[in-house]
């Protein structure tokens, strides 16, 4: 499932004064309190690389008896379990993997663990038709499983300490299992980010608002809540990047023989200990010089006084105190590019994941390159767009702006026009050769008519239409969509078009109407919007009708994964046994929105296809994540490699909110081959048949019009959309009041 990471600035504000080592030592005065400064002697060392740096799925990262176990998925999806004797420096599949691999099968792996005696624990789905089939899978170490119904996905499986007993998280509570499968004990903890088993065998959860323990027994016997106050903010994101995430582990709290808790945020690795009123930031910035930050970064181990980190891309980190000279690595020394010392700034108007990562991709590449994003709108800030665009634009014209911008949905031929942007056409033609597998309609978005091009999109989206074959010829305006989903049926599972919120309609059907909002030369039709407006009102009424105060509710409850969720409309018309929907308006992005669009084509049901959506023919496509280049920047090289540095496929293979890469095989390579072999169902991760991998690629290339969506108007429409769907404006003062607000944009 599709996540959202964001790097986020940590604020000490209580700082002690330390004494030798990593601050004060827990227990030492219990009168002390905040965070402690972090320890400047621990450095960071990459001491070994598993699977050629590719992406891995990591389920667990632990040490017993002196070994290190790695249990993952490799790029492929095949279990993989690796072991090292000599502290994470060489690591070797276990002779364990036959056992394993024939316990589980084909299954897809929720969660795993490995205990002490070398006994392995896993939460597996036999069929993922279905979405609450878990089945807990254990392998003792003799190669005898035992296997009991868990009857939901599991986050995380561990095994007790004395090993009699599975605690398994379903994201609603943790649960305590016996070895048979009886439930022992329920512990109530909604949310739960990790979670530890101290000596005397109580259970300590780690939580967005606070720490917990509780005994073997399920009583609550302490609430610490001194993490909540210092570290609110890092806990509530990465909770929010996680949730929800199957198939991967994310861990953030581990203890030690003497019950100190350690918690690795992106910040650092701080120390805790419960009733204690003392946080030591031990680790500073934990894989900030890698790839995603925080992202990237899986889980970690304390052996001594040194700190093991293991990131997705299978690099093993090593934090310690120890002199340089004397950390032994094993990774061989990469080829770094040279290009003359520079200092970029980035602009995007929004928080940026795939930035964020790129901008690690080109500074690993370009160490000597300083990068620094500049961000229009802040989370929270409260800035319009339109007072960001101005910003932006008054840097640009004192030439004190971005040296790279982010310009999605922005005026990029007005830019050219006033010589604010570098004509790219070389940078264009580099990206062509060094990679033809590239969608060549979509790179092609911006290029004009004398065939200059100043910006170059680096990601897209393209709307389609889910439907049986005999219906999808109707799908040709809005009057076809109403008919189609005004049947007066009950919908189980929600409305008909999986929208609850006016700014989903509008993101979802605003795209289709563009072109004749805003023609070719960018002039505004404000009788075309009026018609979207009437259009939308409809098929609003429709919607909020099917939809009840509980579904609404519900969907409330879950809005970071449920709102903008594209696989989420289609995966109720894959279970539409129990959703009844038998249409879908939506984007397509692949691999998560192929996965159920295939599924359903290919082993639920054949009558159903997709196809580009738009009203006149046109194969539509939204450009996102363009860039361009300022023409008055001081890094012209820095700044065209950094754009180059988009298309490789590292960057390509960045799977991101921001929409499609335009070169799908980087994405083809991961996913390739994935799949499983359920009781019922045969789903395959790939292309099933070369028919269907020629569909899907006859669709891309065939993408013929782009549109554009400007953040500014999308604002002023935004402003009263919903009072006016709801009846509690009238059109006239709604048109008057977007006229008025557009007219002035238009003339600034």
């Amino acid at each position: 499932m599709i996540t959202k990471r964001k790097i986020t600035a940590f604020i000490i504000f209580i700082c002690l004064l330390c004494v030798t080592g990593c601050g004060r030592h827990i227990g030492d005065d219990t009168e002390a309190s905040g965070i402690a400064d972090a320890d400047s002697r621990y450095k960071e060392y990459e001491i070994s690389r598993l699977n050629n740096n590719k992406d891995i799925g990591i389920f667990a990262f632990k040490q017993y008896n002196d070994v290190l176990t790695i249990i993952c998925n490799d790029e492929k999806a095949n279990i993989c379990i690796y072991k090292s004797q000599d502290n994470g420096l060489n690591w070797e599949q276990s002779e364990d993997l036959e056992n394993v691999s024939s316990a589980i099968s084909d299954s897809f792996i929720d969660a795993a663990d490995i205990n002490e005696k070398g006994e392995y624990a896993f939460s597996v789905m036999r069929d993922m038709t279905t979405s609450s089939n878990s089945e807990i899978v254990i392998i003792d170490d003799t190669g005898n499983k035992n296997t009991f119904t868990l009857g939901e996905n599991a986050k995380n499986v561990r095994f007790s300490k004395d090993g009699t007993n599975i605690l398994v998280d379903t994201g609603s509570s943790v649960m305590s299992y016996d070895r048979n499968g009886t439930l022992s004990v329920t512990y109530p903890v909604p949310g739960c980010i990790d979670f530890c088993e101290a000596s005397d065998g109580s259970i300590v959860f780690l939580t967005t608002t606070a720490l917990y323990k509780y005994s073997k027994k399920g009583e609550l016997t302490d609430t610490d809540t001194l993490l909540s106050d210092n570290l609110l903010d890092e806990l509530t994101e990465f909770q929010s990047t996680t949730n929800g995430t199957i198939g991967v582990y994310n861990g953030a709290l581990k203890i030690d023989n003497e019950d100190n808790l350690y918690i690795m945020l992106s910040s650092g690795i701080y120390r805790h200990r419960l009733g204690s009123n003392l946080i030591e930031h031990i680790v500073d910035k934990v894989g900030t010089s890698f790839v995603g930050g925080r992202k990237g970064m899986c889980d970690f181990l304390l052996t001594g006084e040194d700190f093991y980190v293991l990131l997705s891309k299978g690099a093993v980190l090593r934090y310690t105190t120890a002199d340089a000279d004397k950390v032994v690595t094993n990774v061989e020394k990469e080829t770094v590019a040279q290009l003359k010392d520079a200092a970029l700034t980035i602009y995007s108007l929004y928080p940026s994941e795939m930035l964020d990562q790129v901008v690690g991709l080109f500074t690993a590449k370009y160490p000597n390159v300083e990068v620094r994003i500049e961000i229009g709108i802040e989370e929270e800030s409260g800035i319009s767009v339109n007072d960001a665009v101005k910003a932006l634009n008054a840097k640009l014209l004192s030439a004190e702006g971005p040296d790279v911008m982010v310009l999605t949905g922005l005026d990029v031929d007005t830019y050219a026009d006033n010589g604010i942007l570098m004509e790219l056409s070389a940078v264009h033609d580099a990206v062509k050769d060094s990679h033809p597998d590239m969608f060549l309609n979509i790179l092609d978005a911006y290029r004009r008519e004398d065939g200059t091009i100043y910006a170059l999109p680096a990601r897209f989206s393209a709307p389609v239409a889910v439907a049986q074959k005999d219906v999808l010829p109707a799908i040709k305006d809005a009057a076809s969509i109403v008919e189609l989903i005004d049947t007066g049926k009950d919908y189980p599972l929600g409305n008909a078009l999986e929208i609850y919120y006016a700014d989903e309609l509008y993101d979802t059907f605003y795209p289709v109407y563009a072109d004749k909002i805003f023609n070719a030369a960018g002039d505004y039709n404000p009788d075309e919007l009026k018609t979207f407006m009437e259009d939308m009102k409809q098929i609003w009424e429709i919607l909020r009708k099917q939809t009840t105060a509980a579904e609404q509710e519900s969907v409330d409850e879950q809005l970071p994964v449920c709102k903008n969720n594209l696989s989420y409309k289609t995966g109720n018309l894959f279970d539409r046994t129990k959703s009844e929907q038998d249409i879908a308006i939506t984007q397509f992005l692949f691999p998560i929105q192929y996965f159920n669009l295939i599924t359903l084509m290919n082993e639920v049901d054949d009558s159903y296809a997709f196809e580009s959506f738009s009203y006149d023919g046109n194969h539509i496509f939204q450009s996102k994540f363009t860039v361009g280049i300022n023409s008055q920047t001081k890094y012209s090289e820095a700044a065209q490699c950094f754009v180059e540095e988009l298309f490789e496929d590292d960057a390509q293979g960045i799977y991101a909110e921001e929409g499609e890469a335009l070169n799908i095989e980087p994405e083809l390579e991961i996913y390739e081959g994935m799949g499983m072999v359920g009781e019922n169902h045969n789903i395959t991760f790939t292309f099933p048949t070369d028919e269907l991998k020629d569909y899907v690629m006859d669709f891309f290339k065939g993408l013929d019009t782009p549109v554009t969506v400007n953040p500014i108007i999308r604002e002023i429409v935004l402003t009263d959309f919903e009072s006016y769907l709801n009846g509690d404006i009238s059109m006239d003062d709604y048109m008057n009041s977007i006229n008025t607000s557009i007219k002035l944009y238009m003339s600034e």
